[in-house]
């Protein structure tokens, strides 16, 4: 009995340092949580014509490495669907921002992977739910190189595409913003701001709370921005990735201040 107690004890200590390490790594992630992801890829996703022609499905997994800083510095492709799929695939996961990986919550240079499903009964309901097959924009080129630009770079900002329906943003926020039953309850005031970019095909992605607000009301914030589109950014004759920040207030004693959002000139 002795022996065996004595051979467990040796099995935790071995097994302990093992879990440690395990525990002391956190992969490298985008910046988006995962439902935020998700919401990307359904508006962002493009399924290639020749590939819809050609009834081609799959997945497409990714492999890249990350510096500690979070800037991709390689990416290929590790399972292959077909040039135009693996094409897509790319250009969706070179718009993504990442956090580096982590060793004992220091950011370090790693290598991992990320998969992106092309499935055609699945892209025909994301079409028929978003309102479109892909946008674009074609008074100016796009800028090729993915750069992310603040508003104080360009040479004209994104603005927002307001339905007739609307006098404008603030309306549109005003008309469309719920204030959340939970934070009505609990009394909860005060404001999220969210900071994400627009994409030359006016969507916004890499959502990311930046002033956070319990109740609801960061998810309320959230539901409001994604039903805004843009024209997007420029700079001389392109059309450009921008920076950009959004306030929402919530205030319970003030109906209408509470739905009215606080524009900032982003930087980078």
């Amino acid at each position: 009995m002795k022996t065996a107690t004595i051979f467990i004890s040796f099995l935790v200590c071995l097994l302990l340092p093992m879990q440690a390490d395990a525990q002391s790594y956190t992969a490298p992630s985008p910046i988006m949580t995962k439902k935020l992801l998700k919401d990307f890829i359904h508006a962002h996703i493009v399924y290639p014509e020749e590939a819809k022609r050609a009834h081609t499905e799959g997945n497409v997994v990714l492999n890249f490495n990350i510096d500690k800083n979070g800037q991709i510095t390689d990416r290929w492709v590790s399972k292959h669907v077909s040039d135009a799929i693996d094409s897509s695939a790319l250009q969706l996961f070179d718009l993504i921002i990442w956090n580096p990986a982590t060793s004992y919550g220091i950011p370090i240079e790693s290598t991992s992977e990320f998969e992106i499903s092309y499935n055609l009964k699945k892209y025909a309901k994301y079409v028929k739910s978003r309102g479109y097959d892909q946008i674009i924009y074609k008074d100016f080129g796009i800028d090729s190189s993915n750069s992310i630009y603040s508003l104080k770079q360009l040479t004209a900002p994104p603005k927002p595409i307001i339905s007739d329906k609307y006098d404008g943003l603030e309306d549109l926020i005003y008309k469309e913003m719920k204030y959340p039953e939970e934070a009505q309850k609990l009394g909860i005031k005060g404001s999220v701001t969210l900071s994400f970019i627009i994409e030359v095909n006016g969507l916004p992605s890499n959502i990311y709370i930046e002033e956070n607000l319990g109740g609801g009301c960061c998810e309320e914030s959230i539901r409001i921005l994604q039903l805004i589109k843009w024209a997007p950014g420029i700079i001389e004759d392109l059309y450009v990735r921008t920076k950009y920040e959004m306030k929402f207030y919530f205030n319970p004693a003030d109906n209408r201040s509470k739905h009215i959002p606080n524009q900032s000139n982003s930087g980078l």
